[in-house]
């Protein structure tokens, strides 16, 4: 045999072979047990319950008599948007939780369209050594977004909480300190 046919044997036989996708199906498994992670956190991260601030508001103005100071009246309108903004950081919990959701859903079909060898995805595109590649990177960015995402709501909620903490006791203060109307 020749040197040649000895090449185009080994050119041909290495077109064929199959790859290794051991390292992309741990990358998946990675993400998704870093989704899950980080969807547990978020599924427990304490957000202050409107419905106190409600409560201790609606006290105060059922009950309150005479002229309202203006420092009073501005900490209850800071009290209400808190409370508006503990609402948006629960739709965005909630946002979050549903996108990592779909993050782990596609990392887990993507494993396994790797691990059982498919030749086409949904879309019947076909699945090449590039495409893995590619779609792999493009998860891992996918969640690198959306971890960011979930790290400055967390952010959020801190400043919430926080703003929430120091006007509570103000604001039992009041509503201890003011009586409560008697019905008629």
């Amino acid at each position: 045999m020749s040197i040649t046919t000895t090449l185009l044997m080994l050119t041909f036989a290495s077109c064929k072979s199959e790859h290794d996708y051991r390292h992309e199906i741990a990358s998946l498994d990675s993400l998704n047990n870093a989704i899950a992670a980080i969807n547990e956190d978020l599924d427990h991260f304490e957000i202050f319950s409107p419905d106190s601030i409600n409560q201790k508001l609606k006290y105060v103005q059922e009950n309150f008599v005479g002229e309202m100071k203006e420092n009073m009246a501005l900490t209850i309108d800071e009290f209400a948007n808190i409370e508006k903004n503990i609402d948006a950081q629960t739709t965005l919990r909630d946002s979050l939780l549903s996108r990592g959701n779909s993050l782990q859903s596609k990392c887990t079909k993507l494993k396994q369209a790797i691990a059982e060898k498919a030749t086409h995805d949904a879309l019947n595109n076909e699945i090449t050594h590039d495409y893995i590649l590619n779609a792999v990177a493009k998860e891992k960015e996918n969640v690198i977004d959306w971890t960011g995402k979930c790290k400055a709501w967390k952010n959020n909620v801190v400043l919430v909480n926080n703003s929430f903490e120091k006007l509570m006791p103000v604001i039992t203060q009041w509503t201890d300190s003011i009586p409560e109307k008697k019905s008629k």
